[in-house]
């Protein structure tokens, strides 16, 4: 029924640039507690060289991404190449990963001026489903805001 195809540029793989980092940076925020305690526990001779580690690499490293030019930092990013949406599915493909999804699990499509992101009821493998208007290929956009004119949100302007 409607397919995306191409890879995504400008603002839309600007947003998958910052949704990707926070998504990092949260995990990041979020397990060193744990390894630290780990390491407090396990192994108290190797201290000071083990917290120095869990601390300044994963740092070191965000700041490095953070300073990458947008097409290397795309590299590290999920960018979809192909969305395709059937009666039934919705089918994601980046490089040779691909990802199914029924579509009565979207609970929420965002539009923003570009690009659509969609919302999955249960919250899991999200992060790759987003689709660039101009790289529809079959289908037209007002078809496609008709089809899911009861999940639409329209994101508010930044």
């Amino acid at each position: 029924m409607f397919e995306f195809k191409g890879e995504i540029t400008g603002q839309t793989q600007k947003y998958q640039i910052n949704r990707f980092l926070k998504f990092v940076g949260i995990c990041y925020l979020m397990s060193s507690p744990l390894v630290i305690v780990y390491f407090i526990w396990a192994l108290p001779a190797y201290i000071e060289f083990f917290i120095l580690i869990l601390i300044v690499a994963p740092i070191v490293i965000f700041i490095v991404i953070l300073i990458l030019p947008n097409n290397l930092k795309s590299y590290f990013t999920p960018c979809p190449t192909r969305l395709f949406i059937d009666s039934n599915n919705i089918l994601v493909e980046q490089n040779n990963y691909q990802l199914c999804r029924k579509l009565e699990e979207i609970y929420q499509i965002v539009v923003y001026d570009e690009w659509y992101v969609f919302k999955f009821k249960p919250r899991k493998d999200d992060m790759l489903f987003v689709a660039e208007k101009n790289l529809i290929i079959q289908g037209t956009i007002e078809e496609f805001e008709n089809f899911f004119k009861d999940k639409i949100v329209f994101a508010n302007k930044r």
